[in-house]
């Protein structure tokens, strides 16, 4: 079967795919916050990186977080809050 798809076009799986998501965005970002303020270390990660995307990556250690804060990238509120749910994951495993 020979493709008829204009060049550069997606398949219509793709687009039936990215229907799908459009539809769920609001709850995949939901389930994504709770995750991660449950210690899911990805989706904090997911979470931090929708929320602060032009900025500089931070390291989820210890003196990552100290030096954040230090350069002004995140609030020592916001530190405190990602240590926390660091720890939460720790104690987890």
């Amino acid at each position: 079967m020979t493709d008829t798809r204009p060049r550069g076009r997606p398949p219509n799986h793709v687009k039936e795919s990215q229907l799908l998501l459009e539809d769920a965005t609001v709850d995949l970002i939901k389930k994504a916050i709770n995750l991660a303020r449950l210690g899911d270390t990805a989706a904090l990660e997911i979470c931090l990186d929708r929320v602060l995307p032009r900025r500089p990556r931070i390291h989820l250690s210890e003196t990552g977080l100290r030096q954040a804060v230090k350069q002004g990238i995140i609030s020592p509120g916001d530190a405190a809050m990602i240590r926390d749910s660091l720890k939460r994951a720790a104690e987890g495993c």
